[in-house]
């Protein structure tokens, strides 16, 4: 299960990274924000996605990491529709703040990462 989530959160970002690329989805445009703090260089465990849905400008999301697992660092794409959100991780790595800008009549992704030193 895992595994299939995984690959699918791969060929997610791939599809955004192309969409984004080629600066079009179906509704004309894909803006993505990427943030990182702390130890991201290595071993990085991508964790489920986050949907925020239309409506919600302003999110706090909890990073959830796995069990017996000490968050060191985290890295995270929030991408939305027309207008690049503006993403900041709080310096204790368990909080993402999220504002978006555009008119949030879509779902927007935020895509986490974590390295962890398991305990």
């Amino acid at each position: 299960m895992t595994s299939r989530l995984h690959l699918l959160l791969a060929a997610t970002c791939a599809l955004a990274l192309i969409q984004l690329a080629s600066g079009e989805d179906s509704n004309g445009e894909i803006k993505c924000t990427t943030q990182q703090q702390g130890d991201t260089n290595t071993s990085l465990i991508g964790l489920e996605p986050v949907i925020l849905p239309p409506g919600v400008f302003d999110e706090n999301i909890l990073v959830t990491p796995p069990l017996f697992c000490r968050v060191r660092g985290v890295k995270v794409t929030v991408c939305d529709t027309a207008v690049a959100p503006d993403v900041r991780i709080e310096p204790t790595l368990s909080t993402i703040t999220v504002r978006r800008y555009s008119n949030a009549s879509e779902n927007a992704f935020a895509y986490i990462s974590v390295k962890c030193i398991i305990l």
